[in-house]
């Protein structure tokens, strides 16, 4: 898309959909009154899949090593992201809002994003 003057915009973080990344969802819980999902049910069933919990958790256990957060991470991957234009990162408190922010920190090497795309594959194939 470069090659055009074009540019993405991702609305499904590391192949998650309505992520994970605020560590609020697990595995077979309800979803959280007032959140985005309860109120999209449809999305809610679509996203919240055994696959998609068992990649969070990949991811997590990556960004930890690495000292970094979920959240780090999903923000990290869209700007290593080429030609992503731009993250767009929802934020319902200041709180979430400043770690938006601070994610923008972590550049991922090479070596980091094949080892994610390691990850994704192995999800696919198990």
């Amino acid at each position: 898309m470069r090659s055009v003057g074009r540019s993405d915009l991702k609305v499904s973080v590391l192949g998650l959909g309505c992520n994970n990344f605020g560590g609020r969802l697990a595995r077979g819980a309800p979803v959280p009154e007032g959140s985005r999902l309860a109120k999209t049910k449809p999305l809610a069933d679509m996203f919240m899949t055994d696959r998609n919990f068992e990649l969070a958790e990949r991811y997590r256990t990556f960004a930890a090593a690495r000292g970094h957060s979920l959240l780090d991470l999903s923000i990290s991957w869209l700007l290593a992201r080429k030609p992503v234009a731009s993250v767009i990162a929802g934020a319902s408190s200041p709180e979430q809002l400043e770690a938006n922010a601070m994610a923008v920190g972590w550049a991922l090497s090479s070596e980091d994003l094949a080892e994610i795309d390691h990850l994704a594959e192995a999800s696919n194939s198990s």
